[in-house]
Parts: C-alpha cells; sequence; structure tokens
C-alpha cells in the first residue's frame, strides 16, 4: 500500500485501526499521502470537466458540492455505526480538504488575476482573518476527539475551513498576514512539516 500510494484502503480493507491500535506501524502515517497521490491520478481527469462551466464562480460552486458531499459521507459513515477508520482514510469521505483547496484555486485566481487594492484597511483585514483562522485551528486541535459526527466531519472540516481562510489571508495582496507566516523559524518548519508529522 506504501509503495502504491494506497495505504488508505490496504489498511481498510486489511481491518487495520488507525484510532485503536497502541502499537504504531511503521507506513500508518502514509494514509494521507496516499489520499493526496489519489488526487493527483483522478484530478488531472476531471479537471476539463470542471473547465467546461463558463465562469470561475460556476466551477467553484460545483467543486464545493463536491466538498460537501464528501463531508456528508463521512458524517453518515460515522453515524450509521460504521468503522471511524473508513471514514478518516476513505479517499471519498476525506476528500473535502482538497476539493475546498480547488474550489479556493478557482476562485483566488480569478479574484487575484483582477489585481485587489492594496491598503491599510487590507492589512488589517489580513491580519485579523489569518490570525483567526490559526486560533480557529489551535482551538480545534486541542478539542478531544470523539467518535461522533462533532468530530467527523464537524472538527475535521471546521480545521479545513480555518485552513482555507488562512490561505486567502496569506496570499491576498498587501496582505499583512502572509508575510508574517513567511517568518524564517516557520519557513523552516513548513520545510520539515511531513516528516514532523
Amino acid at each position: 500500500g506504501a509503495a502504491t500510494f494506497s495505504y488508505n484502503w490496504v489498511s481498510i480493507a486489511g481491518g487495520g485501526g488507525y484510532f485503536s491500535s497502541a502499537a504504531p506501524e511503521l507506513f500508518r502515517n502514509f494514509w494521507s499521502l496516499a489520499v493526496e497521490e489519489q488526487f493527483y491520478v483522478v484530478w488531472p481527469l476531471v479537471l476539463p470537466l470542471f473547465l467546461l462551466l463558463p465562469r470561475a464562480w460556476g466551477r467553484a460552486a460545483a467543486v464545493l458540492g463536491l466538498a460537501a458531499a464528501s463531508a456528508v459521507w463521512m458524517g453518515t459513515v460515522v453515524s450509521s455505526g460504521g468503522d471511524l477508520t473508513r471514514a478518516y482514510f476513505g479517499t471519498d469521505t476525506h476528500a473535502f480538504g482538497i476539493l475546498l483547496g480547488i474550489a479556493l484555486a478557482f476562485v483566488l485566481e480569478r479574484v487575484l488575476g483582477r489585481g485587489a487594492a492594496e491598503s491599510a484597511r487590507v492589512r488589517v483585514a489580513t491580519a485579523v482573518a489569518g490570525s483567526a483562522a490559526l486560533i480557529g485551528l489551535a482551538v480545534l486541535a486541542l478539542l478531544p476527539p470523539s467518535p461522533t459526527v462533532a468530530t467527523f466531519p464537524g472538527a475535521v472540516l471546521g480545521a479545513s475551513l480555518c485552513s482555507a481562510a488562512a490561505i486567502v489571508a496569506g496570499v491576498w495582496p498587501g496582505s499583512a498576514f502572509g508575510p508574517a507566516l513567511d517568518a524564517q523559524p516557520l519557513r523552516w518548519i513548513g520545510d520539515r512539516s511531513y516528516g514532523i508529522y
């Protein structure tokens, strides 16, 4: 599974439990790489269908619909008494974060392509929005997980939305938040983030 970027599905099929295992598995972290690589295989095949939609907002809305469906599907798996590992590892149930990023790319490409005004108001707004997003992520990280829809997809979706808000605040022209995140210590952590995980 690790070699073929299908660890998430191999683990699900083998009955591996992400949340119940006491001993760490050597390749357990590869589940997230598997979801990511599966996206890299499927998205280029699906992208032309989205490009048939005439406007960026329509493309973003279609992708957001898929993201919502993924989050609802995760909640359905969890609320029906399904395996939490299945809900967490499944590409179909955990795609909403990636899909939210795609929607952001469609919209931001259009908005930032026009050029946004840089002003003191923009600097303050991006600093406040970005800081609020980081605080939201910290609060969500500190919440005790529960085997319910409050966590799956609730907290996981909340973290995706906070991440999206932080991205927008960071890349907006004239942002004060983006340069603050580009500080050397944070860049050092970012370069090593998967290894740290």
